[in-house]
């Protein structure tokens, strides 16, 4: 897992799980979360 990864995993579960199933990178999710 990445950095970005596990921190998503410690703040929120709904994250990771949502990256799975969309098959979206770490990277690409997080830009879009911090938009």
């Amino acid at each position: 897992f990445n950095p970005v990864g596990v921190a998503f995993k410690g703040n929120n579960g709904k994250y990771l799980s949502r990256i799975h199933r969309s098959g979206i990178d770490y990277t690409e999710f997080a830009k879009d979360n911090t938009d």
